[in-house]
């Protein structure tokens, strides 16, 4: 190249920058990685996949800010009561939010598979830690035994990992899965092995993104409202003594196991006077004497509707291919009813993908609202898109059914 062409070359290069300066930039989220730990390992912004993952999984989950806020007041009642125990057990803090990625800390939660309580341990795994998984009493509705069986299996799960990351992604896969992985790809940060499902992917990713936005809420103001950070900042306060006291009331109540048992047991009470709770367990059949029977009133209508799967069916209106992030509106095609909520024919659902999973072959989503289409009025409605096994997730649509409408069943998460 000649002087000549050279000093061409750079006039053209500083005139187009130039330019390029000269217009507005697109405003861009930036979400940062140089402070951002778990269980003191550093998140490798540094590489291209895990900065694009953790800028997906942070913008995703901020989206949700009523759910942000219900947890924040959760965890000012539940980690008190955690923390102490993984202290005891040295097992690093920054596992109490994998409470929150597997039941939002709801207690009472219960998987399609089986796995149960805060910290949804399946019930072979259970009795291996030494709790006890009965129809009428189960150990892992219990807060403080199933956190204590947590830290020691994920203890276990460290042992046979060597890292606090790939212990948190063996909770959700399981150890051998990843036991096959790291000596596969021994070279590979725990971040980037090539999990098959996007759940185990983005498991670290989800226990992050709840830490940050729960503590450093202020570092987020371009995904987080001022009024939300405010919120979030709240480190007194957060939750009133009434609501408090309901949190912890929920904690000692009868588990669903034995609540379904007395829903199929003949029982019949004699006087008006209620039996104690710690005596509910140990009722038995009682023989009716010259007594009437009486028939149970009949359960709600939104109550009975809500056993039956699938909860809602819905038709897309959205014809575009689909993506990360994008929003997808559906038609509900079926009346139904669900936590009060009563669905129209006619009446759309609002929900974004939240991952595509070109490996596996399914696409996740999500929907937050419900609009009427008569009233236009929006209501709040947390579902999942499913499938007929109620597994989360469903196939990739091909062209053809992205054309003459996506046709997907909905259940309440």
């Amino acid at each position: 190249m000649n002087v000549s062409t050279l000093a061409a070359w750079a006039t053209f290069t500083l005139g187009s920058v130039g330019a390029l300066l000269a217009q507005p930039a697109a405003p861009v989220f930036y979400a940062p990685t140089d402070d951002v730990h778990f269980c003191g390992e550093h998140l490798p912004g540094y590489l291209p996949e895990v900065a694009q993952r953790w800028q997906k999984t942070l913008s995703r989950r901020a989206r949700y800010t009523d759910d942000l806020l219900a947890l924040q007041r959760k965890a000012a009642v539940l980690f008190p009561i955690i923390e102490p125990i993984l202290i005891q057990n040295s097992v690093p803090l920054d596992l109490k939010y994998l409470a929150l990625v597997e039941s939002e800390l709801n207690n009472r939660a219960v998987s399609p598979r089986g796995a149960a309580g805060l910290w949804q341990l399946m019930p072979a795994t259970a009795r291996e830690l030494g709790l006890t998984v009965r129809r009428r009493h189960d150990d892992r509705y219990d807060v403080r035994r199933s956190t204590q069986a947590a830290c020691q299996y994920l203890w276990q799960l460290y042992r046979q990992t060597g890292s606090w990351m790939l212990a948190a992604s063996a909770y959700n896969a399981g150890p051998n899965y990843i036991a096959g992985l790291t000596r596969q790809f021994s070279v590979e940060h725990p971040l980037m092995l090539p999990f098959a499902k996007a759940e185990t992917q983005l498991y670290v990713y989800q226990a992050l993104a709840y830490k940050e936005l729960l503590t450093r809420p202020e570092f987020y103001g371009d995904i987080l409202s001022n009024r939300t950070i405010l919120a979030l900042s709240q480190r007194t306060g957060v939750v009133s003594s009434a609501e408090r006291e309901t949190i912890l009331a929920s904690l000692e109540q009868p588990q669903p196991e034995t609540i379904a048992t007395m829903a199929t047991a003949t029982v019949v009470v004699v006087a008006n006077t209620p039996a104690p709770a710690q005596t509910i367990a140990n009722l038995r059949p009682v023989p009716v004497v010259a007594v009437a029977e009486k028939k149970p009133a009949p359960a709600p209508v939104s109550e009975s509707i809500s056993r039956f799967w699938p909860a809602v069916q819905t038709r897309s209106l959205t014809r575009e291919a689909i993506s990360e992030g994008q929003l997808f509106v559906f038609e509900v095609t079926s009346p139904q009813t669900i936590d009060h909520v009563k669905l129209a024919v006619g009446d759309m659902v609002y929900a974004h993908i939240e991952v595509v999973d070109t490996r596996s072959g399914r696409v996740y989503l999500r929907a937050d609202r419900v609009v009427s289409a008569q009233t236009r009025e929006a209501t709040p409605l947390r579902l999942m898109a499913v499938e007929a096994n109620r597994k989360p997730g469903v196939p990739i649509p091909v062209r053809d059914a992205l054309a003459t409408g996506w046709q997907l069943a909905w259940e309440k998460i």
